[in-house]
């Protein structure tokens, strides 16, 4: 388990080149993109408090989508941290009954059902993709494009960053199909 700075406001926990989530400072609270697979769910909020002082200030967990490596830790953060689970529809619907597609993952309540194509939750832009899963999104926070399975065609002149499910990658002066 590692936890490395990828920004000032933006760390990556989890284990490089297989699974990984970022936790991302928000001013006075933080957020949680996505969160492993759950399989090493003790270590990933070992790390997160490592970061934070107070475990109540993790507000929320974004999901980028229903699969396994993104969502299954997502229940057993939720529980431990008080933190809200967000999840777009119809993604949503998989996480709260534990079902996303062939996978079965801890099901978990939602706090918040993301409905339009474009949502601000804090400093963080979440965009409605619909791949790999109906309901993916990718979220934008200054520079970094949180993508987690999905696959970038296009991000803007401003991103020069992706982060996936694996790990983080520099895009400075790359611009087109990724």
């Amino acid at each position: 388990m590692s936890l490395a700075r990828v920004s000032n406001d933006v760390f990556k926990l989890g284990l490089p080149g297989r699974n990984v989530c970022y936790l991302v400072n928000q001013k006075n609270y933080y957020v949680l993109i996505n969160s492993t697979s759950g399989e090493l769910l003790t270590d990933v909020i070992r790390s997160i408090l490592e970061v934070i002082d107070d475990k109540q200030k993790l507000k929320y967990v974004i999901l980028t989508d229903c699969q396994r490596d993104s969502a299954g830790g997502a229940c057993g953060i939720h529980k431990f941290f008080g933190a809200g689970i967000v999840v777009h529809y119809p993604d949503s619907v998989g996480i709260k009954h534990g079902i996303c597609g062939k996978d079965r993952i801890e099901g978990c309540e939602i706090y918040m059902e993301l409905r339009r194509d474009v949502e601000r939750i804090g400093d963080l832009e979440v965009i409605w993709t619909k791949s790999p899963t109906p309901g993916s999104v990718i979220a934008l926070f200054r520079d970094l494009a949180f993508v987690g399975n999905d696959k970038v065609s296009f991000l803007g002149e401003n991103i020069n960053m992706i982060c996936d499910n694996i790990d983080c990658w520099r895009i400075d002066g790359l611009r087109g199909g990724l």
